[in-house]
């Protein structure tokens, strides 16, 4: 107890030091007293050194740079700068107009004489704040500016650096470093967002604060690469995201090449994707002194998904509270004595603890949906705060406090970098998967739908209405109950379509919005078909796949349906369906192999691919449904 205690009372004091740490820099960038205001502004015709008024300004940012001096101010203007940055002097201050109007504009451009191809090279406390630096790195040429900021350096190291309110595009790395301020930055398509730079010489601290970090879509590197001997990286408060991940890639959110006392601290973060593909690398690996507090890590289409990442090796002295592990295989696979684990939530995890060694400690943690107010679709379109009911409000290490001084939530607002705000009730999420089929016995139907796994979840509600498009209520209510799948007697004869419609209900009765309609249309006074409201042909999971991958498609009534694969030129390429099918959901399995085999074009390269489904109505034999949809193959 008394542990878990020092590390907070250990976080604030960092967290002052954060505040010092910029008071400092700003006093020292405070040119009424260190030094002199300078100015740029694109394309003024009247430039004259020193540069020191809007008149005189000079149209080029390294040319001001240039006579430049310790202590010293620029104020940039909106414009773009094609150039790169080098030979700034310390404690200088680089301000641009706005984010998104000052840009510095480094695409195709080349440093052949250079070890390492940097946009900005940093020195003893520069501060560069509102700018958009744009890169083009590439694979295929290595002397093309790759990283944003860097420290050339290789004998003393800069340090105090501060990087502010930047938009960093297109980069191999964003931010190369051995120690500084990191905050408030957008950083876009940049493979490795942080690269601790190497140094030897002491101990040295780096603050990746405030950040939105979009990892790219294709990418063989970290998150956060750790090169330092003797580190201190704090990570707080920040959000990365992914669309998707391949399989094929490493993919990690934190590494370090030593192991020789790397200490890190991971909290109040979001790491959010609607998709992640298996690989062999778990997505951080745990060596040295880590710490985890109150972050979410979410595969919001993790569950029933056959590739799913592995979440954390923990092979040193981890502590990992009060976080919120969604939607992974694997949790956390331990091999060292020293893991402690409390009061975290696992949720469709598979396996939330395995490996060679027991925790030291493993207490208090849930297994059960953390009720977020929304952790499913396309980032930003997401919300990771809690709902009023949620299992993991107060949930969290009682020995860590809340910024209103009540016991720690779990998850992503909790403990004492989070945030104060009032819960919310929501009405439960909406039943999904909602399927009829007909038994064996004649005229029995089962209606089955997905559970629901809110804490405070009550029942469900069955409507029934004859006619489409009806409106559930309580004057068409036919049954209610906790079961999510029931029996529908469609009686003789059969002249009387059936429609069906369902809620979720919870404790303060909140009802959740209808399910999709499905139902029964009369064929004759016999028998009853299945009726699918809509044609419909759904996106591929997992996508990207490099195995299997999952199309699903619903009928209305019974039609000829094919079912194609094309390339991105057009070019056919497999067949899937091509038959009479009835009225209903269907589900095809689609193996990479199979495509493999049946292409006359070569093996099946890494792309985009289009499934394009035709639907030819049989009884009339006209064509009712055409719907194309892309999805990504990666080998």
């Amino acid at each position: 107890m008394s542990g878990r205690i020092f590390t907070v009372n250990k976080s604030s004091e960092i967290e002052l030091k954060i505040v010092l740490m910029t008071i400092i820099l700003f006093f020292s960038h405070n040119t009424d007293v260190f030094g002199t205001i300078r100015y740029v502004k694109a394309g003024n015709p009247t430039p004259q050194p020193p540069y020191t008024s809007w008149a005189t300004a000079s149209d080029s940012i390294q040319k001001c740079v240039n006579v430049s001096q310790r202590g010293d101010t620029i104020y940039v203007g909106a414009g773009e700068y094609k150039e790169f940055l080098h030979g700034i002097p310390p404690q200088v201050t680089i301000i641009g107009e706005n984010m998104e109007t000052t840009i510095l504009d480094c695409r195709g451009m080349i440093r052949p004489h250079y070890v390492f191809h940097f946009a900005i090279d940093v020195s003893d406390s520069l501060s560069v704040s509102n700018f958009t630096l744009m890169g083009n790195a590439t694979e295929e040429n290595d002397s093309l500016i790759q990283t944003a900021f860097g420290d050339t350096s290789f004998v003393v190291y800069a340090s105090g650096v501060l990087i502010a309110n930047c938009k960093l595009v297109n980069f191999g790395s964003g931010v190369y470093i051995p120690k500084g301020i990191i905050r408030d930055n957008i950083m876009l398509n940049v493979h490795t967002f942080l690269y601790a730079g190497f140094d030897s010489h002491g101990i040295d601290t780096i603050y990746l604060q405030n950040n939105l970090l979009v990892h790219p879509l294709y990418s063989m590197h970290h998150f956060i690469d750790n090169g330092l001997y003797y580190p201190r990286i704090f990570v707080r408060n920040n959000i990365f995201t992914k669309p998707y991940v391949s399989s094929d890639f490493y993919n990690q959110l934190y590494t370090s090449a030593f192991t020789i006392d790397p200490r890190v601290e991971f909290s109040n973060n979001l790491f959010y994707t609607k998709s992640y593909n298996s690989d062999d690398n778990p997505f951080v690996s745990g060596s040295g002194t880590m710490t985890f507090f109150n972050n979410v890590f979410c595969i919001s289409e993790g569950p029933n998904r056959e590739y799913r990442k592995d979440f954390m090796t923990s092979s040193g002295n981890v502590t990992f509270t009060n976080n919120v592990v969604y939607g992974f295989d694997k949790g956390i696979w331990n091999s060292s004595p020293n893991l402690k684990m409390n009061n975290n939530c696992f949720w469709n995890v598979r396996v939330p603890l395995s490996g060679t060694q027991p925790p030291l400690i493993n207490s208090e943690n849930l297994y059960v949906d953390p009720m977020f107010v929304k952790d499913y679709g396309d980032f930003p379109d997401v919300d990771f705060h809690l709902q009023m009911y949620s299992p993991l409000i107060d949930a969290g290490d009682s020995s860590i406090l809340d910024r209103d001084g009540s016991r720690s939530d779990i998850g992503l607002y909790g403990g004492p970098y989070g945030l104060s705000y009032t819960y919310q009730d929501y009405a439960p999420r909406v039943p999904g998967r909602v399927k009829l089929s007909q038994v064996n016995t004649p005229g029995v139907y089962e209606l089955s739908w997905r559970p629901n796994t809110e804490a405070d979840f009550n029942r469900y509600e069955v409507y029934a209405d004859s006619v489409r498009g009806f409106i559930p209520d309580t004057t068409h209510l036919i049954w209610n109950g906790i079961d999510t799948l029931i029996n529908y007697v469609h009686k003789k004869p059969y002249n009387q379509p059936v429609f069906f419609k369902i809620r979720a209900i919870d404790n303060q009765n909140l009802k959740s919005d209808p399910s999709e309609e499905t139902g029964i249309v009369p064929v004759s006074v016999e028998e009853g078909n299945i009726d699918e409201q809509d044609y419909h042909l759904y996106q591929n999971y997992p996508n990207p796949f490099n195995g299997n991958t999952v199309i699903e498609y619903k009928l209305k009534t019974r039609s000829k349906v094919r079912l194609d694969i094309y390339n991105s030129n057009g070019e056919l390429i497999k067949n899937l369906i091509d038959k009479e099918q009835d009225a209903g959901f269907y589900t095809v399995t689609l193996n990479a192999e199979d495509i493999l085999a049946s292409s006359a074009n070569g093996p099946l390269s890494s792309g985009v691919y289009i499934y394009r489904i035709n639907v030819v109505e049989s009884e009339r034999n006209i064509p009712v449904y055409i719907q194309s949809r892309k999805m990504v193959y990666l080998k």
